[in-house]
């Protein structure tokens, strides 16, 4: 029950930390978008809009690496993964829940798998929410 919750807290802090980040850089890309949008024509340009969509897609990739990388800083502070490689490569597999199984944690911290992918299932959903938006901007010049 303790190391449980012990892993509860120690997921939920990965978590609200990473999801703060994610807010703060989807902040700072929209109020890029908007400056853009005060410069812009209202002729709404294929190429402009590709872009704008293809840039912030990048940016939220960014956005995924920065979660998975906090993961894996995670996994190496508990002592789970003794490399860095083997400690990205599960963190990336869980948070896209992936899932190959060929990698695992250790039954002590096995619960953590679950929440990287919640998590990863949070960033993506997020993700792609800001992308929708994104698109609705770039091909809306008043919006």
């Amino acid at each position: 029950m303790l190391n449980t919750l012990s892993q509860l807290l120690v997921g939920a802090a990965v978590i609200f930390a990473c999801v703060v980040v994610q807010a703060a850089l989807v902040a700072v890309a929209f109020a890029r978008l908007r400056r853009l949008k005060r410069n812009a024509s209202d002729h709404v340009s294929i190429l402009r809009v590709s872009l704008v969509v293809g840039a912030m897609a990048l940016w939220l990739m960014v956005v995924h690496a920065t979660a998975i990388g906090a993961w894996a800083v995670t996994f190496g502070m508990v002592g789970v993964f003794s490399d860095w490689d083997t400690s990205v490569y599960f963190s990336a597999v869980a948070f896209t829940t992936l899932g190959f199984g060929d990698v695992l944690l250790p039954d002590r911290w096995r619960q953590l798998a679950g929440l990287c992918a919640a998590h990863g299932l949070l960033v993506f959903g997020v993700s792609s929410a800001a992308l929708v938006e994104v698109f609705r901007q770039a091909l809306d010049p008043k919006a």
